[in-house]
C-alpha cells in the first residue's frame, strides 16, 4: 500500500512523466504537436482579448510551461511565434520517418498548409533519452537553405 501511495503522490505532483514520453519518441512528437496547437490557439485568443503587452506575456508564460513538459530543464527556447495557422497541428502534420541511435532520435514530419495551397513544411524533431524518458532538444524547420531552429 505504501508503494502505491508513493507512486500516486509522485504522479499527481507532476514528477512522473506520462507513459508516452518514455516509450517511443514518435509518441512524444505526436503529443507535442497536439499541445503546440492548443498553445497556439490559446496565444492567439490572449493576444486578441488582452492588451498587447499582457497577451504576449501570458502567451510567453504558457510557452515556457509547454517547453518544461517536453524539454530538459535547462532548455531555453526561441522567441514565441503564433498565428491563425499553427506551425504544428495534428490535422496537418504527419510523421514520415523516425531514426533512433543509442540515446538520440530524429523524427521527421511533413505539414501541409490549409491556408497556402501546396505549401508543405518539413520538420525534424531531435530528441534525447534521459532519466527514463524522451525529451525534445530541438525542432528544426528544414528547407533548401538548411535547418532552422524553431523550438
Amino acid at each position: 500500500m505504501k508503494r502505491f501511495l508513493a507512486f500516486f503522490s509522485t504522479s499527481i505532483s507532476g514528477f512522473c512523466a506520462p507513459p508516452t514520453f518514455a516509450v517511443k519518441p514518435e509518441l512524444l512528437v505526436q503529443q507535442f504537436i497536439e499541445e503546440y496547437q492548443e498553445w497556439n490557439d490559446k496565444a492567439l485568443k490572449l493576444s486578441a482579448q488582452l492588451p498587447s503587452g499582457e497577451g504576449i506575456k501570458q502567451a510567453e508564460a504558457a510557452y515556457i510551461e509547454l517547453l518544461k513538459r517536453f524539454c530538459l530543464p535547462a532548455f531555453k527556447g526561441q522567441p514565441i511565434a503564433f498565428g491563425t495557422e499553427s506551425d504544428h497541428s495534428p490535422r496537418q502534420e504527419r510523421i514520415v520517418s523516425s531514426h533512433i541511435s543509442n540515446q538520440t532520435a530524429v523524427v521527421t514530419t511533413k505539414s501541409e498548409s490549409t491556408v497556402v495551397s501546396g505549401f508543405v513544411a518539413d520538420y525534424e524533431y531531435h530528441l534525447i533519452h534521459q532519466s527514463g524518458r524522451w525529451y525534445l532538444t530541438e525542432v528544426y524547420y528544414v528547407d533548401d537553405d538548411g535547418r532552422h531552429a524553431g523550438l
